[in-house]
């Protein structure tokens, strides 16, 4: 019963670990709404079917997909459209 309890602990905490990787990767690739090719700002361009956001670079056309909402939370892009929360 308590390696039972030791294995489900460590899982848990590996998924957390896994999601704050994720949230920090996401965040650096977004990088607060600048492109990281051409330090232009990214514009929002649609939803995918899972809610993630997808934001594109008007100048050099790199696209990006952010899936988590605390990487763009309150981002507002250059045609005034705040994030979805």
């Amino acid at each position: 019963m308590i390696k039972l309890l030791i294995i489900v602990g460590v899982m848990l905490l590996a998924a957390g670990i896994s999601a704050l990787i994720g949230i920090w990767l996401e965040g650096k690739e977004f990088n607060g709404g600048v492109c990281l090719r051409c330090q232009e700002r990214l514009k929002f361009f649609d939803y995918d079917s899972q809610g993630g956001r997808g934001y594109k670079c008007m100048s050099c056309g790199c696209k990006i997909w952010v899936s988590y909402n605390t990487v763009d939370k309150g981002y507002e892009d250059v045609c005034g459209r705040e994030s979805k929360e």
